[in-house]
C-alpha cells in the first residue's frame, strides 16, 4: 500500500538518488536541497548551493564508484555537476541560452541537452560525454525552427528529436555515431515519449518543457 510521508517544506520537484532509497527533493527555494531517507521517511540531510537547479532537467549515472548528477540551472544558461555522495558542485558549463530538455540513458555515454539561442527561434543541440564533462559536439538541426520534445530509444541507440510546424519533423541520431540518420516529415509533431524507459526505474530519464 502507498505509504503517505509529511514533509516541513512544500516539495516543488525531486529525483529519485540511484542505488539508496533516498530522494532529492527541492521547494520553492531550489537553491536548497533536501536527502530524504524513505526508510525513516525524513530529511536526512540539507544541501545549499549558489544556484537554483532544476531536478525536472537532470540526468544521473556511476562513474568510478561515485554518483554524479548532471542538472540544468533555473537563473543562468548553464549545466551543473553535482556529485551525489558529498553534495557538492565541482563542474559546470555554460551555454548561449537557456537549457529546455536534457537527456541521458544508462547505458550511454553521452548527455543530449537542447539550449534556446538567444534572439533566435533556433534550437541548439549540445552533446556532452559524461567521463571528461566536456561538450563534444554542438549542431542546430533546422536553423529558425525549435524542437518541441527529445527522447531516446528503449536501450539508448537512438535519440529522436520532433521539430514543430505544419512541416514539422522527427529525426533521428545514432548516439555511437553521433550522427543524424533518419528524417520524417510529420505534420505538426507535438511530444514524443518512450513508454518503458518512462515508467520504469531507468535514471534521469525525464525531460520537461
Amino acid at each position: 500500500n502507498p505509504v503517505r510521508t509529511t514533509l516541513a517544506f512544500p516539495l516543488q520537484e525531486f529525483t529519485v538518488i540511484p542505488g539508496t532509497d533516498e530522494i532529492l527533493a527541492a521547494s520553492t527555494d531550489a537553491s536548497t536541497l533536501n536527502v530524504v531517507n524513505l526508510d525513516v521517511r525524513r530529511p536526512i540531510a540539507r544541501w545549499q548551493f549558489s544556484d537554483a537547479v532544476d531536478l525536472g532537467r537532470g540526468h544521473s549515472w556511476i562513474q568510478q564508484n561515485a554518483t554524479i548528477l548532471a542538472t540544468a540551472s533555473k537563473n543562468e544558461n548553464c549545466l551543473h555537476f553535482i556529485g551525489l555522495g558529498t553534495g557538492k558542485s565541482f563542474a559546470r558549463l555554460q551555454y548561449p541560452g537557456r537549457i529546455q530538455f536534457l537527456l541521458g540513458h544508462d547505458e550511454g555515454d553521452h548527455l543530449w541537452l537542447v539550449c534556446a539561442s538567444p534572439g533566435m527561434d533556433t534550437s541548439t543541440v549540445s552533446i556532452v560525454e559524461k567521463t571528461s564533462l566536456n561538450t563534444v559536439n554542438s549542431f542546430s538541426p533546422i536553423p529558425g525552427k525549435r524542437l518541441n520534445h527529445l527522447t531516446t530509444s528503449r536501450h539508448g541507440d537512438y535519440f529522436v528529436a520532433s521539430v514543430e510546424g505544419r512541416d514539422g519533423l522527427v529525426i533521428a541520431y545514432d548516439t555511437h555515431s553521433l550522427q543524424e540518420i533518419k528524417r520524417l516529415r510529420v505534420y505538426k509533431p507535438k511530444e514524443i515519449f518512450n513508454v518503458p524507459n518512462s515508467i520504469g526505474s531507468r535514471q534521469g530519464m525525464a525531460s520537461v518543457d
